[in-house]
């Protein structure tokens, strides 16, 4: 009975191990495999990571950590690129980690060490490769390639060849990558070398010979190998057409001058970075060509940095050039660090015959000393400080509002909250953040507006996040505490403490108009609760919802800006402070496009005291007085402004053209004050000077002065009565200054 009972034991075991060991682990990989078909990648990945945990080897585990380790860091995802554009603004896609990539690396790198004969090994070889190129890690890179260089296998040879020469062309090693390419091509016709070989001619600046490679390319195009991907991104040109754009970059770049450079991150050389050198000319140049490659609102050329980080562009024109740099997301994951724009203002003016350098330089971000991430207040000062930073002349500090305040998500809005601070330390009221209207209001799908545009910024159980950014003497960022790829760690938070009440909670369950209705009532028995007041202004200010209509044409429900100024007077009355009444007017001014709204908040404003009014409404008074047509009246306001803001606007400037003041226009134009962003500002102060021996008789003059002025008061039609205007300017330096700005205006 006993001997009976133990063997019925050891077959319930047996039983059990089998299913453990095979049932169980073949029931996962069946329900994996069927949520990778049905693309339900978070299941997919979950059931594959168990699969590859419990199961120590089997014919189907590559296949499971080749697709874990893609649902991990995708293919298309680890080539995102972000760009810096000579404006200073920056795009980017994808959100991968540098800790996301190494974990799938790890999944890859066992099959390539593990599982040589299925068929996930070449893809996966593949990967790697993708990976330590685009992460630098060109030493395991160029392992790889060496083992394999000499593969029996000619899929795999084939990917090891095109790394190599890859390699070779990032290294400026031309003619080695040349002679090893024609050997293959030998062997057999490759489109994708053509390509590479075309690529690496624009590089030099062979335009002919790039040509003839491209024309070569065409012809064998239906060629597919491993490197497709990666070269997909590789290729500056995106395609096969580089035939006929070669053919017309032979046309247009024939000069004798060059602009090169290096990219550095944290003092380390950057390669494999794509550099635009953009021709603001060319249009001009030759009318109707096909351009090289398309970077708006112009055209040019790329080029790649070496393994020193290096670049260079031969054979350019004299004129100017704009540069956008791109780099792999990936790498501002791998790195804390900001861009230093030592020279913000990205144009290059090239002369004949010159060599101009021109670097990028991404640096430590700069460290705050207290407080160290967050701090827990109800209100109150924060004491914030930081190391000083070299060549610093003043500070800043900045909120970003993120539509999401409690877990910092969705679209965010960047701010400075301070004027120049020569410290390196300074006192934060949160008190006063209560009265200051919020950086940005996001609108969802459904119309619904984000917390801050009723509630503020300073919202219990939410985050006020805060940096702190170094300029130099010309108003360019030096350094900042917000790294590029930056999480809630790299931030100052203010975590707001206290009670929400009924109202707010309304707005946080994205009920407005439930709010709206709730604080009216409110009012009413609590007349004098001033965070009620606001609320309630601000409620009418932005409306409950946003309503789109044809021709993305929106109206708000419930918005009456007359509504929210009256309740902020109120508001006003019992605290003193006019910052929140000033910043409603200022946001009425500047978004409203009806006379009678500017006439009614110029009124409003010219109540307030004057010890009230700030650099920010002068230059609203200004500009409500010019869309009104009254110059005289916008030219005293905006001299108020003059006086008071770190900077000078063009629209000071022409001010003073129209009234013929042109020696205050000359001397206002060439102070620093005035930061003709992407314009040439030597040229139009330099013409600005000559204005004073111009012939006011002349017809070009009058045509010149009536622009100024259409333009100013942006009256109906002036961008088409520039165009039909312009060409009856026949004096040089009239046109010249009318072209800046009509290209300040946005109106060329």
């Amino acid at each position: 009975m006993k001997k009976n009972r133990s063997k019925y034991l050891l077959i319930v075991v047996v039983v059990l191990v089998i299913c453990i060991c095979i049932v169980v682990p073949k029931l996962i990989l069946l329900k994996a495999d069927k949520s990778f078909k049905n693309g339900d990648v978070e299941t997919s990945k979950v059931l594959y990571r168990k699969y590859v945990n419990i199961v120590p080897f089997s014919s189907h585990k590559a296949k499971a950590l080749f697709r874990l380790a893609d649902n991990i860091a995708p293919e298309d995802s680890t080539f995102a690129k972000m760009e810096f554009y000579s404006t200073g603004e920056t795009s980017w896609t994808g959100t991968l980690t540098i800790k996301q990539v190494n974990d799938a690396a790890k999944y890859y790198e066992e099959i390539y060490n593990n599982y040589s004969e299925s068929e996930y090994y070449k893809k996966a070889y593949k990967r790697l490769l993708e990976i330590y190129t685009i992460t630098s890690d060109y030493e395991k890179g160029r392992e790889l390639i060496n083992a394999q260089i000499n593969s029996k296998d000619s899929d795999i040879r084939i990917v090891a060849e095109k790394y190599n020469i890859l390699y070779l062309i990032f290294n400026g090693e031309y003619d080695k990558a040349e002679n090893i390419a024609k050997s293959i091509l030998n062997e057999r016709n490759d489109y994708e070398i053509y390509l590479m070989l075309g690529d690496m001619e624009i590089s030099r600046g062979n335009f002919e010979k790039a040509e003839e490679y491209y024309k070569n390319g065409e012809n064998d195009n239906l060629y597919k190998s491993y490197t497709e991907m990666y070269y997909k991104h590789y290729n500056l040109f995106g395609n096969v057409r580089g035939k006929s754009l070669a053919q017309r970059a032979s046309e247009l770049y024939n000069g004798n001058s060059e602009i090169k450079g290096n990219v550095t991150l944290n003092g380390k050389p950057v390669p494999n970075a794509v550099v635009y050198i953009v021709d603001r000319d060319w249009g001009k140049r030759i009318k109707g060509i096909f351009p090289i490659r398309s970077c708006p609102p112009y055209d040019g050329i790329c080029v790649r940095t070496n393994l020193k980080g290096e670049f260079s562009v031969k054979k350019l024109h004299e004129g100017e050039y704009i540069t956008i740099l791109s780099l792999p997301v990936l790498k501002f994951s791998q790195n804390k660090t900001v861009l230093s724009k030592n020279t913000l203002n990205r144009r290059i003016k090239l002369k004949n015959n010159e060599s101009v350098e021109y670097d990028f330089s991404f640096v430590e971000p700069l460290n705050v000393v207290e407080p160290k991430n967050r701090v827990d207040v109800t209100g109150g000062k924060v004491h914030i400080k930081w190391e000083k930073v070299k060549g610093a002349a003043y500070y800043r500090i900045n909120t970003i509002e993120y539509c999401d305040p409690f877990e910092l998500k969705g679209s965010s809005v960047f701010s400075p909250i301070t004027d120049k601070i020569r410290d390196i330390e300074y006192d934060i009221d949160i008190d006063d953040f209560k009265f200051k209207k919020p950086g940005g209001s996001f609108s969802d799908n459904d119309g619904l507006m984000n917390v801050q545009a009723y509630l503020g910024i300073v919202i219990p159980g939410a985050y006020i996040p805060l940096t702190v950014s170094a300029y130099d003497s010309n108003d360019n960022i030096i350094t900042s505490s917000l790294p590029i790829q930056a999480d809630k760690d790299d931030m100052i938070l203010i975590a707001i403490k206290g009670k929400l009440t009924e109202g707010d909670k309304l707005i946080i369950d994205k009920k407005p108009e439930e709010a709206l209705k709730y604080y009216e009532e409110y009012i009413k028995k609590n007349p004098n609760d001033v965070h009620a007041l606001m609320v309630l202004s601000r409620l009418y200010y932005n409306g409950t919802k946003v309503i789109f209509g044809e021709n993305k044409k929106e109206r708000c429900e419930n918005k009456d800006v007359h509504k929210a100024v009256e309740i902020a007077k109120r508001a006003y009355e019992l605290t003193g402070n006019a910052e929140y009444l000033k910043e409603t007017l200022n946001a009425v001014a500047f978004d409203s496009n009806n006379k009678n709204d500017y006439k009614w908040v110029i009124e409003e404003m010219l109540k307030l005291p004057k010890s009230e009014l700030t650099y920010t409404e002068y230059e609203n008074l200004g500009r409500m007085y010019l869309k009104l047509g009254k110059i005289k009246e916008a030219d005293k306001y905006y001299d108020k402004f003059d006086d008071l803001s770190e900077h000078y606007f063009i629209r000071s400037i022409l001010l003073k053209i129209y009234f013929e003041d042109f020696d205050r226009a000359f001397e206002m134009a060439q102070s620093n004050k005035f930061k003709f962003w992407n314009r040439n500002k030597y040229e139009f102060v330099q013409n600005i000077k000559k204005l004073n021996k111009i012939d006011k008789s002349s017809e070009s003059y009058k045509v010149f002065r009536t622009l100024v002025k259409s333009i100013l008061i942006q009256e109906n039609g002036y961008k088409e009565k520039y165009n039909n205007e312009i060409s009856k300017i026949k004096i040089g330096v009239l046109n010249s200054i009318m072209k800046e700005i009509a290209e300040d205006y946005n109106i060329e």
